[in-house]
């Protein structure tokens, strides 16, 4: 799991593009550096998120004190799908492929 998760803080993603060196003119580059902004705003609260799951799923293993049941294993699949969806859309995968 560590690695699955972490494999997605990269976001370097093929789909995804920096701005240009800004030859088109002022507002262009005004505009794609807000942008660039905002997407570097948005990748580091991205990777909080990521730490912060990462973190509750080692704290949900050490925590556990009674027995597990199907409930904990249907609220993992729930997250682990939710996660496989993430991924399939950067990525492009499943039904976000082309």
């Amino acid at each position: 799991m560590n690695r699955a998760v972490f494999a997605l803080c990269r976001l370097d993603f093929p789909g995804i593009q920096r701005p240009n060196d800004g030859k088109k003119g002022n507002q262009t580059m005004k505009t794609n550096d807000s942008a660039l902004a905002k997407y570097e705003e948005k990748q580091a609260a991205i990777k909080k998120l990521l730490k912060q799951i990462e973190v509750g799923i080692e704290k949900s293993d050490r925590g556990r004190t009674e027995a597990v049941h199907w409930g904990h294993v249907g609220s993992l699949a729930h997250i682990e799908g939710q996660l496989q969806d993430i991924k399939d859309m950067l990525y492009q995968t499943g039904e976000y492929a082309n």
